[in-house]
């Protein structure tokens, strides 16, 4: 029961208005303390910033990721609150798709989410594979 308490109580933290912690969206998770997690190797990085919602959010990564929603709000809820957060996945290329289909999901959706794909031998990504949509 208590478990079910400490989720509620995160989600309802959550839902207040407000921005949370915020990074430059030029950023680069893997060259910040504490961001990498164990044995990360590659995967993508997603960083918050103040526009788009955070069940957007959670929907992407379920549907890009295939986070469970359970998952999908953990990782949201670490974006939110550290201001980004690296999600590993199984090869490059499996995070090249997932960062463009996050990507095209949050332009079509008019959103400023930042996800690029990322690898633990090029900090600075492994592709030009996403970025704000809103960048010039």
């Amino acid at each position: 029961m208590s478990l079910i308490r400490q989720f509620l109580a995160r989600m309802s933290a959550a839902l207040r208005p407000s921005t949370g912690k915020l990074l430059d969206p030029a950023a680069h998770l893997l060259l910040l303390d504490g961001y990498t997690p164990a044995g990360f190797q590659q995967g993508v990085e997603l960083l918050n910033d103040q526009g788009t919602p955070m069940q957007f959010v959670v929907a992407t990564l379920s549907r890009n990721l295939g986070l469970s929603k359970e998952a999908a709000i953990r990782a949201m809820l670490e974006v939110h609150t550290k201001g980004g957060a690296l999600l590993p996945l199984s090869s490059e290329s499996a995070a090249l798709q997932a960062a463009a289909a996050v990507q095209r999901d949050a332009q079509a959706n008019r959103h400023s989410l930042v996800c690029r794909a990322v690898s633990q031998g090029q900090p600075g990504g492994i592709a030009v594979s996403g970025t704000s949509p809103n960048a010039a």
